[in-house]
């Protein structure tokens, strides 16, 4: 065969592939297609539904009208505090913008509540995020301070929904703080026909979070719900990372469509939110407290729900934000689900709810009755958050600064812990003074671990030394130090607060970036105090683990460097205050003897002669 036969051949060869791969394509259009087509044709009633599917020979060529679109007409009411958009595609507040809250000093971009959701604050639904731009009939009162929506489904079941602003202007100290952001949200549900009504479960829906900065670490934006009563109250946390891929080698999974992956029926569910790390929108299912047990738990959730959405790159770009470097954004929505019951004709029933949406405060959720500052998880030394933080505010109201309220509740702590670190000084001195002597022993016995221990304890006995006096301050520190760790992931008080370079204390204090590294004075300052306080504190103990707290300098620095300049702030005034406390007390301890007998050593008995 020569040349020209062959080429023909691998012509042939390439057209046929080329054609079965253009069939495959138009098949597997074709299924998809015909698949959606399907799930259209099952929403339309039988008399519409065409006789065959499209394609076919016999396919009609009278299809069902489309839905006339219905055009959106927000409506704004305001109070001193907030302006809240409501819409009528949904019936609910699509927008919140909080006066008092920036993203960013520098570009005055206000904090918006729901800003990249789709799904209204208040949406009712009878399925968790379908169906929830239904279009209704609106009313508003701006100086009663009214929203109304209303609308009417096919078999006859009016839900009406009214907004309540809240009125506080005349309100002063804690009850301004509970009302400030809290709106009421009544649903009445009223049969208007003629035969009864079973009214489904149904979902009230809470918009969706998402980051104020594109670094925001999605381990702070999540879903939050809590359970229970009393002692037995529990939040539950799901944050973005719940949702995205997972797992190692054969462990691995792909990611979660929704939260929780299976429908759950629960009983007891007080309140539901979606919350990024500094604010939220949180909505709490009224209870008649006069009421039977029985009624009273008929109105609590039965069920919750959330899923991870995506933020578009230039609505972010668009909402005034520094334009995002990441390839994609993530917030969530939620939604509680309500328990459903029956209508009589011409009966109505109202569900009533207390919508937050604003800033994510104890000293505000403290004053609310539904245990909603447990929104706020400080950890295990949640008790030592909290009274940091209520201290720090009542400071910041003295002295007018927080930075400043953070230096002085630092030294009246260090102060309150002035004798423990002298007696830890105390302590390491004698440990040093004894060394030699330690020394002696470990090489007598450094064969037989079990006597090396008892005669070192017994020398520690002999003059008086508690090995374990000198870490006493650090065992005292490290809850403190943890406490405001927490509390500052939760205190959006400092947010837009600073000093000199620090222009909030919520974020690092990024001066400048140097090849995408952020350079942060804070840490550095923390990490050199901590220096000097180490060469300044007397040596003693273990060689091996004075060499392990060299690298503690190391271990604040990773802590802290990219958190928030108030921890920094905080450990760098603590290290500050125990330099000048070991010069105080310098000479007192240098005139002290090194080492004073508590228990003279046992003497040998005389023989008899």
């Amino acid at each position: 065969m020569d040349k020209k036969g062959i080429f023909g051949i691998v012509l042939c060869v390439i057209g046929l592939v080329g054609w079965q791969v253009y069939q495959g394509k138009q098949l597997a259009a074709y299924q998809v297609a015909k698949a959606a087509y399907d799930a259209e044709m099952a929403k339309l009633e039988p008399a519409t539904k065409p006789a065959t599917a499209p394609g076919s020979p016999q396919a009609p060529a009278v299809v069902a009208p489309a839905a006339p679109v219905v055009e959106e007409k927000p409506e704004k009411l305001r109070t001193s505090s907030a302006e809240y958009v409501f819409t009528n595609l949904g019936g609910g507040i699509s927008r919140v913008t909080l006066d008092d809250h920036v993203i960013e000093t520098a570009r005055k971009t206000k904090v918006v509540i729901n800003e990249f959701g789709t799904t209204p604050i208040g949406a009712v639904s009878e399925a968790a995020g379908d169906r929830t731009n239904i279009p209704f009939t609106t009313q508003a009162d701006a100086a009663a301070g009214t929203v109304t929506f209303e609308r009417v489904d096919e078999k006859q079941l009016a839900l009406s929904k009214r907004f309540t602003l809240p009125k506080f202007d005349r309100l002063t100290g804690n009850e301004r703080l509970r009302e400030e952001f809290l709106i009421t949200l009544d649903l009445t549900f009223t049969n208007r026909g003629a035969q009864p009504l079973a009214v489904p479960a149904y979902w009230v829906h809470l918009g969706s979070a998402g980051p104020l900065h594109e670094k925001d670490a999605p381990l702070y934006i999540g879903f939050n719900y809590l359970r229970g009563e009393g002692f037995g109250t529990k939040n539950h946390f799901t944050d973005l990372s719940w949702f995205a891929e997972g797992g190692f080698l054969m462990f691995s999974r792909g990611a979660r469509a929704v939260y929780p992956e299976q429908p759950e029926l629960l009983s007891d569910v007080r309140w539901a939110s979606v919350a990024n790390q500094y604010f939220c929108t949180l909505i709490t299912p009224q209870v008649n407290t006069k009421a039977t047990t029985d009624v009273q738990a008929a109105a609590r959730g039965t069920g919750v729900w959330a899923r991870r959405t995506t933020i578009p790159a230039a609505q972010w770009n668009n909402a005034s934000r520094k334009p995002a470097g990441v390839a994609e954004l993530h917030g969530i929505d939620g939604a509680v689900q309500m328990g459903g019951f029956a209508l009589e004709p011409g009966a109505t029933a109202t569900r009533s709810f207390r919508i937050l949406a604003g800033p994510s405060e104890y000293r505000r959720l403290r004053h609310l009755d539904n245990s909603e500052a447990e929104i706020l998880d400080f950890g295990i030394f949640g008790w030592i958050s909290k009274g940091l933080l209520t201290s720090l505010n009542w400071f910041k109201s003295l002295l007018g600064s927080y930075w400043a309220a953070i230096m002085v509740l630092t030294i009246i702590i260090r102060s309150a812990m002035w004798p423990l670190q002298n007696r830890a000084t105390e302590t390491a001195k004698k440990m040093q003074a004894l060394s030699p002597r330690l020394k002696e022993i470990q090489e007598r016995y450094k064969d037989d671990p079990m006597r090396l221990q008892q005669e070192t304890g017994k020398m520690w006995k002999q003059y008086g030394i508690n090995p374990l006096g000198g870490c006493l301050p650090m065992f005292v520190q490290i809850p403190i130090f943890f406490g405001f760790y927490n509390m500052l992931n939760k205190a959006v008080e400092l947010r837009n607060n600073g000093f000199l370079w620090v222009t909030d204390l919520s974020q690092p204090d990024t001066v400048l970036t140097i090849a995408g590294f952020p350079l942060n004075i804070l840490p550095l300052i923390m990490a050199g105090t901590m220096v000097v306080q180490m060469k300044l504190t007397p040596k003693a103990g273990d060689p091996m683990m004075q060499r392990m707290m060299m690298f503690m300098p190391l271990i604040f620095i990773a802590l802290c460097y990219n958190y928030a300049a108030a921890l920094a702030l905080y450990w760098s005034v603590q290290n500050l205050f125990s330099i000048v406390q070991l010069y105080v007390t310098r000479d007192k301890q240098a005139a002290q003897p090194a080492l004073v007998e508590v228990i003279p050593p046992p003497t040998k008995p005389k023989r008899k002669s």
